[in-house]
């Protein structure tokens, strides 16, 4: 009727599916604060997600044992609703990958949460998913010092069709920060790729996860 060539269907028929997906996460909605839905909105579209993780694992490595003990020691009121919404998350994005980076402070790693047994499951997790071609895991000894983001944790998030991220993700206790301008990104971007450089390498991390 259109008159239109098979890729441009095809190009159409992509966005349509992926329309209709747009917003799965409103089922979560009485447990999803109203400045961290726009966040996990991105987050399924991402080409690329970097992140800094200086005191806990990152909710897209948690296990559910961690999520768990982790939601009961901050209060959370419905920890298994919570809980429920970072595995949805966890499952869509390994369904269709971004390139994901994180660099993990060592603490991370000595900070026993849900006890020992299951803070060795988390850690071989994290070794496991290490070994994924679209994620690199890195781990930040103590013994490197200084580094730019010991004020704490943040992430890089790039959406598609994006050369460069596209804005900083800063969580803290009362809600969450976005920075969208350049110089905030380049700042958080240089900082990055300064704790990816210091950082032990993927094989190394992976042994030390491990250990």
């Amino acid at each position: 009727l259109y008159e239109t060539d098979s890729a441009l269907v095809a190009e159409l028929m992509r966005e349509a599916a992926e329309s209709s997906e747009r917003g799965w996460w409103l089922s979560y909605a009485d447990t999803l604060p109203d400045w961290f839905e726009m966040y996990v909105g991105f987050e399924s579209d991402a080409r690329e997600i970097a992140e800094y993780a200086s005191e806990s694992v990152p909710e897209l490595l948690q296990t559910r044992e961690y999520t768990h003990a982790m939601l009961a020691g901050r209060g959370h009121e419905d920890g298994i609703k919570a809980a429920d919404l970072r595995q949805a998350r966890q499952r869509r994005l390994a369904d269709r990958p971004p390139r994901l980076r994180v660099v993990l402070n060592e603490a991370v790693l000595h900070r026993p949460v849900g006890g020992t047994a299951a803070m060795g499951r988390q850690l071989r997790h994290l070794a496991d998913v290490g070994r994924e071609s679209w994620a690199v895991i890195q781990v930040l000894p103590f013994d490197a010092g200084p580094h730019p983001a010991m004020r704490g944790p943040f992430t890089l998030l790039t959406v598609p069709d994006e050369p460069a991220p596209s804005f900083v993700y800063l969580e803290h206790l009362s809600g969450a920060d976005y920075l969208e301008r350049p110089a905030e990104i380049t700042a958080h971007a240089t900082a990055f790729d300064h704790l990816a450089t210091t950082a032990l390498s993927p094989d190394a991390s992976r042994k030390l996860l491990l250990a």
